[in-house]
């Protein structure tokens, strides 16, 4: 059994305010804080958390979107507290905390047809795997791994 509580604090802000030249700008984000309580079954540690449930998590936004223009740009930041994974061996395995940062842009070249990039993981984030949890002493580290930066580009066909 599990009990999850928790809070999220949220934005979403035009920047037209400042500026009428700022008006397809907006920022947005969120954070969220969570307490999670768990009752293992037998033989297990009541002190393990919810597997895969972050106790923070966050991320921003800068978002351009021009109808004139028919261009749009997304640039984001996320963040990812360490989770718990799994146990292995009876040892348990955490996964590090995550800032990652994503661009994106999608241009209508006519409608219907949209070209668009994305460019993701652009900070190249180590991802850890640690037994135990990666600040506490006598922690290890079981495994790394850099996936890298990576990208799409393509054409969109979207009937509206």
């Amino acid at each position: 059994d599990a009990s999850v509580f928790g809070f999220e604090l949220g934005f979403y802000q035009s920047l037209g305010f400042l500026n009428d030249g700022l008006r397809h700008c907006n920022v947005n984000g969120t954070y969220n804080y969570n307490i999670i309580n768990v009752d293992n079954p037998d033989g297990i540690n009541d002190d393990l958390p919810l597997a895969q449930a972050p106790r923070q998590s966050a991320n921003l936004s800068f978002v351009y979107s021009n109808p004139k223009t028919k261009l749009n740009f997304v640039a984001t930041a996320n963040f990812r507290d360490h989770v718990f994974d799994r146990l292995l061996d009876g040892e348990a395995i955490y996964r590090n905390r995550l800032l990652t940062i994503d661009l994106s842009a999608d241009y209508e070249v006519i409608k219907n047809i949209s070209i668009y990039a994305r460019a993701n993981n652009l900070t190249n984030h180590e991802f850890e795997e640690w037994i135990g949890e990666s600040d506490e002493e006598g922690s290890l580290k079981r495994q790394s791994s850099f996936y890298g930066a990576w990208g799409v580009v393509g054409v969109r066909f979207q009937p509206r």
